[in-house]
């Protein structure tokens, strides 16, 4: 028995153990520091089950072990405090009552109050869950206020949860291994099968969103994100991505659930009374909220205000420069749940199910790091460490924000995909009067000694930018219609490597850049593409000072130009190159973003000036800003259908 296989096969004990400790700490005085103890051995097999998991038996197995677990806790975990709200609501809309005008402590329901009545608390509000929660609170409720059935209907939602990764994962090539982040992950087991909390739902209802966005029956990811909405006010963040992803043909399926509002009518306000004051009265946990108020020592209102504006320029940022709607609903999300005034550790669910396809160090810490807060408001609970706030938050998000750091810094990333390793190498250089720059060029790569082909494709030169390439050996040269995205694309269909690198005219691969472009490919199997870091030929402080800016956008956007080096892997664009006349290098940025993970490159191209000395500096700096916002915002409401024509005739001042 070889070391991987031993370590696997006591990950697969520690598992069920660490769950039995962390059952057996929750219904008995011993300290919370055994709770800890065994939720940290649940966090730990995970982590090397996910590793060690690479065949189909030990994977299921797993999951078998995952089912096991959930029933422990379903049937032995004590419930969490909201489920007697849950059960509360359900069980007086048997008797007529609606949850969002009758608050639990109305007189019209005295007569129902019982035990479970005396758990609910704020009990002068009506509900904050609106009518799809409704409705399951009120089936969960049918025999009788019972909490096994209520978690139940939590816990099937989590198991759905399971399914769909399952099949993502799959559909996406991905190791089914990494769905083990989501079926054994602690914060998981706690919160839906052992407390029951509604987050499961919501977080389950997005995810099939996000599945179904992509199939034959995407507009059904309208009917899931509505129901998400309708059990949760929150899931409403993702609408504008779903709608540019998903497009408005299938509103009708964004409208239907709206239906379950009727069993429910009440004036509007009755539907936002609740929420409106949970987030204007109420803040605890919050990450972004606590660092404001600490830093600017402003009043509550004035910190909601301004995380506020924050989230909504976040997501504005996020939406015009994430094509995907699997990534981009994540940081969504994420930027939702950093901004919130209060945060339960629950809530965390909602970022879960992402963990299975980028699996962000930083987010999963806060998986186990925020389970501490869950004795937080239990009086009974000792040493007081589990009750003073600015401790447990400490506890909490410092790993979460070292981490976080280290990636953003770092350019860590990951992506659901694993792509071969590329072989062979094609440059594609786009020429148009270029004899005085195009030897260099060609010097540039050839100095490379990296084994590659060149391909030159002129977009029809008068000058003798032809001759000059004819000087060289082995070079692939052929025509077409001038603008660089069309002259791109066409080279491409005469190349044979597996990885193509556009590089302009003017520009000189500084030396090894092949070399590190290969061996960061080969590194980060996920990565789709990406761009090098660009100087210009030009000593002047505000050349360097472009420069600095371009090389920013390309590392922390994704969006780089076409004086960057550009580079990418032919299989992981389904699309193709764009053969636009203008735009062609942001749009292919977008496209790699899409489908992977985006690199970026140091020390790997030398760019000419030229372009900035003929149309002026300051005429040229607003004109690509201009432009560049113009393009991703007409892309991202599917206005793009000139193949950048129009971006062209503004850029070279030509009219039709």
């Amino acid at each position: 028995m070889n070391r991987d296989t031993l370590l696997r096969y006591t990950s697969l004990l520690l598992f069920p153990a660490s769950a039995v400790v962390v059952l057996a700490a929750v219904h008995s005085p011993i300290s919370p520091w055994i709770f800890v103890v065994g939720a940290t051995g649940i966090f730990v097999s995970m982590l090397l089950l996910t590793r060690l998991c690479r065949d189909r038996k030990s994977f299921w197995f797993a999951i078998l072990l995952a089912l096991l677990v959930r029933l422990l806790f379903v049937l032995y975990y004590p419930p969490s405090i909201d489920v007697n709200r849950y059960i509360w609501e359900g069980m007086i809309q048997h008797h007529g009552f609606n949850p969002f005008t009758t608050p639990p402590d109305s007189q019209a329901t005295a007569s129902l109050r019982d035990a479970n009545w005396q758990g609910v608390i704020f009990k002068n509000m009506t509900t904050i869950y609106w009518p799809f929660a409704q409705l399951l609170f009120r089936a969960a409720t049918t025999s009788g206020p019972d909490y096994l059935a209520m978690k139940l209907m939590v816990t099937f939602f989590d198991l759905a949860a399971i399914g769909i990764l399952v099949q993502m994962s799959r559909r996406r090539k991905q190791p089914l291994r990494y769905v083990l982040l989501y079926a054994l992950n602690p914060l998981v087991l706690i919160s839906t099968s052992g407390q029951g909390h509604i987050e499961s739902v919501v977080a389950t209802l997005i995810l099939a969103a996000v599945a179904l966005s992509t199939g034959r029956y995407r507009y059904l990811a309208y009917t899931a994100l509505s129901c998400a909405i309708l059990t949760k006010i929150y899931a409403v963040v993702l609408l504008p991505f779903c709608l540019r992803n998903i497009g408005g043909r299938g509103l009708i399926f964004l409208l239907l659930p709206l239906l379950l509002f009727i069993p429910y009518f009440a004036d509007i306000s009755a539907y936002f009374n609740t929420p409106a004051t949970f987030a204007g009265d109420f803040s605890s946990n919050g990450l972004l909220q606590t660092l404001s108020r600490g830093i600017f020592d402003l009043g509550h209102g004035s910190t909601l205000l301004l995380l506020a504006v924050f989230l909504m320029i976040a997501l504005v940022v996020v939406f015009f420069l994430t094509p995907s709607l699997l990534k981009a609903s994540c940081s969504a999300l994420g930027l939702m749940l950093l901004a919130l005034p209060t945060v339960q550790p629950w809530y965390f669910l909602l970022i879960t199910p992402y963990l299975v396809f980028f699996r962000q160090p930083s987010w999963l810490s806060l998986h186990l790091t925020s389970l501490l807060l869950i004795f937080r408001f239990n009086p009974s609970i000792s040493p007081s460490f589990f009750h003073n706030q600015s401790l447990l938050m400490t506890w909490e998000y410092l790993p979460f924000l070292i981490l976080a750091a280290y990636d953003f810094f770092r350019g860590g990333n990951h992506w659901p995909a694993a792509y071969p390793a590329a072989g062979t190498v094609s440059v594609i250089i786009p020429v148009r009067n270029e004899e005085r720059r195009i030897s260099a060029c060609i010097d540039s790569v050839q100095a490379q000694n990296c084994a590659c082909e060149i391909i030159v494709v002129d977009g029809g030169s008068t000058d003798r930018t032809l001759q000059m390439v004819q000087k060289f050996q082995d070079i692939v040269t052929c025509g077409s219609d001038p603008g660089r995205g069309i002259q791109i694309a066409h080279g491409i269909t005469h190349a044979s490597g597996d990885l193509i690198v556009v590089l302009h005219a003017d520009s000189r691969l500084k030396s090894g850049s092949l070399h590190r472009m290969i061996a960061a490919l080969a590194k980060h199997s996920d990565a789709a593409g990406g761009a090098m870091e660009a100087t210009y030929d030009s000593p002047s402080t505000r050349f360097k000072l472009i420069a600095l800016l371009n090389n920013l956008r390309a590392r922390f956007t994704g969006i780089s130009f076409g004086d960057q080096a550009q580079f990418f892997r032919r299989v992981a664009l389904p699309e193709g190159f764009p053969a636009y006349r203008l735009m062609e290098d942001v749009e292919l940025s977008l496209r790699m973003k899409e489908h992977g993970t985006v690199l970026f490159l140091p020390d790997g191209v030398l760019s000419s000036t030229r372009r900035w000395a003929s149309t002026g500096y300051s005429s040229n700096f607003f004109m690509v800003i201009w432009l560049t916002g113009s393009f991703l915002f007409l892309r991202a409401f599917g206005m793009i259908h000139d193949k950048g024509e129009w971006f062209y005739q503004r850029y070279y001042r030509k009219a039709k």
